[in-house]
């Protein structure tokens, strides 16, 4: 896969369940937190704030304006952003 964003939707409906981001080669987003943060914070609500981590390279984040749990997980160079 090179680099760019896959969506996974619900099925039915347009909802966005997953967001993929790849970053090139290079980038190794685990390593740079502000980087990873900036790429990451695109496809979430502008409200949701980190409530936890969860293993090495996992973070939990919550939006009370949509109800939203988001589970992130970065590997290497690419971020999944998951709504949970």
């Amino acid at each position: 896969m090179g680099t760019g964003t896959e969506f996974t939707v619900f099925k039915n409906c347009n909802v966005i369940y997953q967001a993929v981001v790849t970053l090139p080669k290079w980038v190794d987003a685990s390593s740079d937190q502000e980087f990873m943060s900036e790429h990451m914070r695109d496809y979430m609500e502008n409200d949701a704030i980190e409530t936890g981590k969860k293993g090495i390279s996992g973070y939990m984040y919550y939006s009370a304006k949509k109800d939203f749990m988001y589970e992130v997980q970065v590997e290497g160079n690419v971020i999944y952003i998951t709504n949970v």
